[in-house]
């Protein structure tokens, strides 16, 4: 079975969903409750290390507006995006409004997590590169501790995870 990139923003296929032939005919199992997931047709990736993107970001119509702290921001840029997602997360227009940490095996996700669970406008946060539940749930427990209300995305990229 192929999984394409639109199903890291649904939940995992083995807990809501049953495979029959194709993408296309995925089914919700039985009595699992998804009212209150949230449909993202369109998330706009923005590294966050390029203030004249940030700005320009206001402008779209997408569902998710997703700032990245990871790939998208150069290794010597890191700790410049990390200063300007709050201020990002804060001026972007109404919908929601997201963060994609670094790994937490790359040594930065932590610092990234401490940063962006200050924000008030903060709705998810794309962990990248899981490889183990132990990944999710350390990101949780920032979040809780932090006592906010976070939607959290886990990227599986590798075979590992």
């Amino acid at each position: 079975m192929m999984l394409f990139r639109t199903q890291l923003f649904k939940r995992p296929l083995s807990l809501c969903a049953r495979y029959k032939s194709n993408v296309s005919s995925l089914t919700p199992l039985p009595g699992l409750d998804l009212s209150h997931e949230r449909l993202r047709r369109a998330v706009f990736y923005v590294p966050c290390s390029d203030e004249r993107k940030i700005l320009k970001s206001h402008t779209s119509r997408a569902d998710c507006i997703m700032f990245d702290l990871e790939d998208g921001v150069s290794f010597n840029r890191k700790s410049h995006a990390r200063s300007l997602v709050l201020q990002a997360l804060a001026e972007s227009p109404a919908g929601e409004r997201g963060v994609r940490i670094n790994a937490l095996a790359s040594g930065l996700g932590l610092d990234d997590l401490a940063t962006i669970v200050q924000s008030t406008q903060l709705d998810v946060i794309m962990v990248p590169k899981v490889e183990s539940a132990q990944d999710v749930h350390d990101v949780v427990r920032v979040i809780e501790e932090a006592k906010k209300e976070v939607r959290v995305i886990a990227g599986i990229e590798t075979a590992k995870g």
